[in-house]
């Protein structure tokens, strides 16, 4: 019972292991709501749309084969959570200090690099997986045959990463997450 008492109230304390909490409660979201969920079959006449909300929930099932055996579906499955869940934990920790953060500091940080690291390791791996680390395979932005803008994703995704770098060089520990949005 005491451990019980001391990881409560490390997890109810500003710093690194609240951010740890938030970050394992959004990556475990991710696995069971999106992982977990199986889209439908797309029907003559009905749209990509449709199809995605009348699928079904195999949580088990689909867990089981992304961390059953390391394959090309299981790693790109979790390279799409480590995608989403660095887009939450960003975006989560860009929200100003006054509406959420006022009293948790460290916890906002932590967040965000946790996200940050997330989006850094995504970027990784799909550099690699998609493109074979080729910078002239990256350029062509032709990865995946059919995808007309995929060269969108690639410069929306470029261009964010290098803002980040850009005010992280600029700034020194990225104090842009300090300042108020809304400070009058």
């Amino acid at each position: 019972m005491e451990l019980v008492q001391r990881t409560c109230d490390a997890v109810c304390k500003d710093g690194p292991w609240r951010a740890l909490a938030i970050a394992g409660g959004v990556y475990g979201s991710f696995f069971v709501l999106y992982s977990g969920y199986n889209k439908g079959k797309q029907l003559p006449g009905k749209s990509k749309v449709h199809a995605s909300f009348t699928g079904d929930f195999t949580v088990a099932d689909n867990l089981k084969r992304i961390f059953g055996k390391a394959d090309k579906f299981s790693k790109r499955q979790l390279n799409k959570v480590v995608a989403l869940a660095g887009l939450t934990l960003t975006g989560a920790a860009s929200i100003p200090r006054s509406v959420c953060w006022e009293a948790w500091p460290s916890t906002r940080w932590n967040v965000f690099l946790v996200g940050a690291g997330s989006l850094a390791a995504h970027t990784a791996y799909s550099v690699v997986d998609y493109y074979g680390a080729s910078p002239t395979k990256v350029l062509e932005a032709n990865a995946k045959s059919g995808h007309k803008y995929e060269w969108v994703a690639l410069l929306a995704g470029s261009v964010a990463q290098l803002g980040y770098g850009w005010v992280r060089w600029r700034h020194g520990a990225l104090r842009l997450l300090a300042y108020e949005l809304d400070a009058g």
